[in-house]
Formats: C-alpha cells, structure tokens, sequence
C-alpha cells in the first residue's frame, strides 16, 4: 500500500479510530470538529474520494475530510448506479 506520509500529521492520528465511525448525529458533529482543526483535512478528503470512487452510499463509511458518507457520496462525480456491494464497473468490492 503506498504511504501516507500526510497522515503523519492528521489531527486524528492519535485519537481512537471508533471516534471517526460514529452511530449518533452527536458523534458525528465531535468527528467533524476534530476534522475542521486538521492540517491535512483536504488531502484526507481527496484520499477517501479517490478510494470510495464508484461506491453507493451504502459502501461509504466513517467521517474523512470532515464528511460524512452520505456528503462524501453527494460530492463525487455521478456514474452509473452501482448495486451495493459492487462498485460503478460492476466489480464486486471486499
């Protein structure tokens, strides 16, 4: 896997990865703000988009960039609906 060198210095680097897969609005809103001190939020955001590419909603998960999944999923480039679980070329997706 290519190195994130940015990560080295996100604002979550030394927070439990749990903070960022909230269940309740609330923890979302605590993820988010910890998102908006962060440096390297823009690159952390660029990341996820470029990872989750193809994804429906259903297949996004956890706060990154300051996101939720369904912003994440509002914000990407529309293609072809995917059935969950596959991705926009019909690959299925572990």
């Amino acid at each position: 896997m290519k190195s994130l060198a940015w990560g080295d210095r996100a604002a979550c680097l030394d927070r439990a990865p749990e903070l960022f897969y909230p269940t309740t609005r609330a923890g979302e809103l605590v993820a988010i703000a910890i998102c908006r001190t962060c440096p390297v939020q823009a690159k952390c955001l660029d990341y996820a988009m470029a990872v989750e590419d193809g994804y429906t909603t259903n297949g996004r998960h956890g706060i990154f960039g300051g996101l939720t999944p369904r912003e994440r999923h509002a914000r990407a480039p529309q293609s072809p609906p995917a059935v969950d679980g596959e991705g926009a070329s019909g690959d299925v997706i572990p």
